[in-house]
Formats: C-alpha cells, structure tokens, sequence
C-alpha cells in the first residue's frame, strides 16, 4: 500500500470513529456514522484480592446488552456524551475465597459481541467462620471454623481458654478450645489470636458470670499469690463528686487495657485506692449508684485480668482517718455507724466473688496513742462484722486491718490486740513503707531535712550534700520489714505493704549526677521487693500516673508503656532475688 493511500485510510478511519487511543483504552467523540463494529477498550483485567473498579468504554452503534457470570464481578453504565462510544464502570468484590477466580462479561448488539476476561487472585492468610461464642459460665468446648492456605498460629490471651486439638494443614480447619467453669461471679472476656505472616484474625469468647464457688484459700496462701502488687493511685480515692472524680487528679480513665497491661508487665494484685463517704447521696449515708457501678468495674478489670484485688477505703475527704483527735464514746460511735453503713453495702455488692478479691477497712488511720488505737481497733472490728454479716463468700474473705498510721514503728509497738475473727486464718495487716522521707517523698528542701537523691551502696556521689543516710538504706529496710515478720508473719497474719514508692527526679541542678540518681532509684525498688518477700510482706507499688519529676510514677497508663523503667528492672530484681518464708 502506498503512502497516499494509507494516509487517506487513515484519515478516513479517524473521522469515522473519532477515537484516540492510550493502550487499548478508548476513548471517543460522537462521529454520527451509524454502522459501527462493536469495539471493548479491554479484553482481559487482572485484580488483586482486595478487587477494585475500572473503566471501561464500548463503542456500538446501537446500546449493547452487558452480563456477567459472576456476581461478585458487575458493570454498570455511567454518563457519556457520545451516541456511539459509552462509558462502563467494573467493579470487582474483594476475595473472601481462598482460591483464585475467575469471571466472564460479555458484551452484545444486534451483529456481534464481545467478552472481558476478569481474572482476581485468592485471599492471603485466614478467614474466621464466627468471631464471637457466648460461653456458660460452667465452661465447655467451642470449636473455630476457618479457611487457611498456610500455616498459622492460635493464641489465646488468657489462662482459661487451652487450646484441646492438634491441627493439619488443609484448606477448611477447625480449632477446639476449652473454656474452662467461671467461678469469679462476674462476666469475662478473652481473645483468641489467629496469626498467618502480617495477617491477624480474632475470636472473642464471652463468658457469663457464674455462682462463685466456696472460698476455702487461707491468708497465708493467698499472700504467696500476690506478689509483686500495683496502686491504681490518685484514681478512684480522688476528692470530687460523681463518676468524673476518676479523673479529678489524674488525666486517664482506667481501662480493661491499662489493667491487662499491668498484669503483662509481671504484677499479680493491684489495689485499689477508693473513696465512698465523699459520694453519699445528698444528706444520707447512701452510696451513689452510678459510682458503684462505675468502681464495680474497675474491680472487675482486675478480676477478669486474673489478679488480685484489693479494694479499701481510702483517705475520703479524712472523715475517719483524721477524726482519732476525738475518740470519745458518742464520736466513735457515730463513725462506727456511718463506716457500717459503707461497708455493708460495698460488701454486698461484691458478695459472690471469689478469693482474688480482698478488702481493707481504712488507709492511713492518723494513731499514735494507746487510746488512739483503741478507737482504731472498734472500728476495724465494725468493719469485720460489717463485711462477715453480708454472707456468702464475704463469710470467708480475706479482710484487710491496717496498723496505727500504717506506720512500721508504731504498728510493731503499739498494736498489740487485733480485732476478732469468727473465721480462722482469714486476716492480713498492712503498713506502708516511704522511709526515708527526704528520699522517698520529701519535694523542696526544708529547715530539718534536704531532699536526697542517692541511695544505697555503691551509688553515693562524693562531696554532695543529697547522700541518704547509710543507717536507712539496705540493712534498715530489711530490719524494718523483719519488725513486721517476727510480730505477725510469724503469727499467722501475713502482711501487705499496701505502698511504698521513692520520687524519680529528672533535672538534678547543677553538679549532681542523674546516673546515680537512676541508679539509686532502682536500688530502692529492689531492696524494697527482695526483703518484702523475704519476710512474708506483699509488696504493692504506689503509682501516681503523673509523668513529670518529681513523679513515682512507673508507667503511662495513656501510652500503654514503662515511663520509668529503673522502678520496674528494681521491681522485677527484687521479686527474683526473695525468697518466700513458707
């Protein structure tokens, strides 16, 4: 053919049909002729499992006919100004199979037709049936249905689901777990994690809350479970009315996710720091029903976490723990009615759950005379009897007495006669631990006393003036506590160090050394943890949630990570190196 005739072949098919062209993509002005072959701008499409849309553009000269033999692979019609050349949009699904697929559209008129061949590629991974079982709360077996095309793996994120069934390789698979009987008396959640490569799936067991069953763990045996413990400090003991009083010292609302988190790090209790007197309904000793709630499911985080709980009554606005300036007969007894009505009802809420729930009657009683203690001993006996008459497992809990001003010295002086029992072996004593003070908590220098940055052996810093005293480093905590096993450990009466802590400072001033503080800080922990458990003591660290210095604060409950990973390497040290004594 020559030039001028293949020019004018050219020309000729250009004005008949108007196309340009990009690939095989047409695209098209309307050209008025009105026999026209029928053209697809594609044949085949090729798309990933995630699927996707296309255009695509069909040039006839009548409206064609558009099917599909699949109906996860569709076309449908969009706007076109052009008579002859029509614009389609072909979406495909995403590909839930694990296989490959495939799919035929075929496009007619009247004269011809024409076909697409869509091609999409298979789901990589996991696909999970169901994703949530109910359970009773008599436990039993669920089986996971799924589609895999590789290996994987199943990982329950707690200790009552197990896995029962080996598995094989295969396109269908099922996975059999067992849940085990929930005797905790309130819901639980747990997780099962599929893993393939990237790819993560899950399954949610819910289970219903059952009848808790007969507490029969004695003190003792419950104290060598608990260690080490937490504070969930400045949360729900803070000054403020109604459920937003969570907040009114710290900025973070407590989560199920912030108590699995403390658990992950290795802490088996924590305690609950709480506050009731301040959240009385308006002239009556009536705890507010929604604070109830809400502090029912904080306890209930803890529980479904697998710890330990302790729940007390805190500072409370000091309603009873700074009133031991008047122990007079009529003053006591009013308190002791007022405590009587606060725990009658706490315990009652909590009646049916099982032994990982502990409760302690006060915080800090402000004693320090004999007579003081005398008063102290009345009320935490109204407690005991309070809790004791609510019935069913409140009948055998493990209760909580504190010792004058939860002060070492005193206690092991001064509180010589416990409050009675009518259950054995179903006391502990608490006392806190913060000494020495300029160390521990003391945050401006003062006429008696400088804050003190370096403690323990080997970490103090030459020619400074912020060395503690040698006399109340290592050898002093450990008399301390040993103070504590000797009078009732040793007693039968095993000991929780409801707090301790020591102020992490992060700007020093000039010439003094962050290094050694560190240092010092973990040393502290450690020796706190090691001789804790050497002498039957559990130990529960104070955490404040407050990320700035002066802070004891070991992590960030917003974050979900260690703000000061010294405590917790001095937590974890002093755990390992203990030794429990029964």
């Amino acid at each position: 053919m020559n030039k001028k005739i293949l020019f004018s072949f050219l020309f000729t098919l250009m004005a008949v049909f108007g196309l340009t062209s990009c690939g095989d993509d047409i695209v098209a002005e309307d050209s008025g002729v009105s026999n026209i072959d029928l053209r697809v701008s594609k044949s085949s499409l090729q798309f990933s499992k995630t699927g996707g849309t296309i255009d695509i553009y069909v040039q006839s000269s009548q409206a064609p006919t558009v099917t599909s033999d699949a109906d996860w692979c569709t076309m449908t019609e969009g706007t076109s100004e052009s008579s002859t050349v029509r614009k389609y949009s072909l979406a495909v699904q995403a590909n839930a199979n694990t296989d490959d697929r495939t799919a035929t559209v075929t496009i007619s008129d009247n004269s011809s037709s024409a076909t697409i061949a869509v091609t999409q590629t298979s789901t990589e991974g996991l696909i999970i049936e169901t994703t949530s079982f109910d359970v009773a709360a008599e436990g039993g077996n669920i089986t996971v249905r799924l589609k895999a095309n590789g290996d994987y793996e199943a990982t329950p994120d707690c200790e009552w689901i197990t896995e029962t069934t080996t598995r094989a390789n295969m396109e269908d698979l099922t996975n059999v777990f067992n849940v085990s009987s929930n005797v905790s008396g309130v819901t639980r959640t747990g997780k099962i994690t599929f893993t393939r490569g990237d790819i993560v799936e899950s399954v949610t067991v819910n289970q219903a809350a059952g009848a808790a069953g007969e507490i029969t763990a004695t003190a003792q045996e419950l104290a060598k479970l608990m260690y080490p413990g937490w504070n969930l400090g400045n949360t729900m003991e803070a000054s403020g009315s109604g459920v937003n009083a969570e907040v009114s010292w710290q900025s973070t609302r407590t989560t199920q996710e912030i108590v699995d988190y403390v658990k992950s790090l290795g802490f088996k209790s924590i305690r609950i720091p709480c506050s009731w007197y301040s959240h009385f309904t308006e002239n009556s000793t009536q705890i507010d029903e929604a604070w109830m709630a809400r502090v029912k499911e904080v306890v209930d985080y803890g529980i479904r976490s697998g710890l330990y709980v302790i729940l007390n009554d805190h500072y409370d606005l000091g309603w009873l723990e700074k009133s031991f300036g008047d122990v007079t007969d009529a003053n006591v007894q009013a308190k002791s009615d007022t405590l009587n009505a606060i725990w009658t009802q706490v315990a009652n809420e909590f009646k049916n759950y099982d032994e990982h729930l502990l409760f302690a009657g006060l915080n800090e009683p402000d004693v320090s005379t004999a007579a003081q203690v005398t008063a102290l001993v009345k009320y935490e006996q109204v407690f005991i009897d309070a809790v004791r008459a609510t019935g069913g497992n409140n009948a055998q809990r493990t209760l909580i007495v504190q010792g004058p001003s939860t002060d070492i010295d005193k206690t092991y002086s001064l509180y010589n006669t416990l409050p009675t029992d009518n259950v054995q072996n179903r006391l502990m004593v608490e006392v806190h631990f913060y000494s020495p003070w300029q160390f521990c908590g003391l945050e401006e220098d003062a006429d008696w006393g400088v804050i003190q940055y370096y403690w323990g052996e080997g970490n103090h810093v030459d020619g400074s003036d912020r060395n503690a005293d040698s006399q109340y480093e290592e050898s002093f905590v450990a008399a301390q506590f040993n103070k504590m096993k000797t009078k009732f450990v040793d007693n039968g009466y095993p000991v929780i160090l409801g707090e301790y802590g020591a102020n992490w400072w992060d700007s020093l001033g000039s010439g003094e050394n962050q290094d050694k503080h560190n240092a010092s800080i973990k040393s502290f922990y450690k020796a706190v943890n090691q001789y804790a458990v050497d002498c039957g003591l559990v130990p529960f660290a104070w955490d404040t949630n407050y990320l700035s210095a002066p802070s004891m604060s070991i992590i960030s409950r917003s974050r979900l990570s260690v703000y000061n990973q010294n405590m917790l390497d001095g937590i974890n040290e002093g755990i390992a190196a203990g030794v429990w004594p029964y």
